[in-house]
């Protein structure tokens, strides 16, 4: 894998939702806004990140964001509430996920309730490095 890999979110695959000047809006019904690539990646920790924003109030709803791997492990997990997101700007939704086997194949999702409109413009995922704070 390159440094990172960067999906359009009108590339991704969608239960729910339209596709508006290249990004992905919600349309108010529950379920996936996005999810896949469906990408191979190498042992190692990564992070994934959607570019959202909030486009109504969300009150007591959230969102949820997570990765799977292999179709079954749940790597990763994230519940955003409304005032988490920023509104009339695409930010940053960020989180780790480790990856233990070469072989897993990675499916990012983001979950969207009932009556709940945000837009995503993008998917990035890219390897964590640890840093070397002394320089060497």
């Amino acid at each position: 894998m390159k440094s990172y890999i960067r999906y359009d979110a009108s590339s991704l695959p969608s239960g729910v939702g339209l596709t508006v000047a290249g990004a992905r809006r919600s349309d108010g019904n529950a379920g996936h806004l996005c999810f896949g690539p469906y990408v191979q990646l190498e042992q190692g920790d990564y992070v994934a990140g959607f570019r959202v924003r909030r486009m109504n109030e969300f009150g007591d709803r959230v969102i949820d964001v997570d990765v799977l791997l292999d179709g079954e492990h749940l790597a990763a997990k994230k519940t955003l509430k409304g005032d988490e997101i920023l509104e009339n700007v695409h930010g940053l939704i960020h989180f780790d996920f480790r990856v233990e086997k070469p072989t897993s194949v990675a499916e990012v999702r983001l979950y969207v309730p009932q009556d709940t409109i945000v837009e995503v413009l993008d998917l990035t995922i890219f390897r964590a490095r640890p840093r070397n704070w002394s320089g060497q």
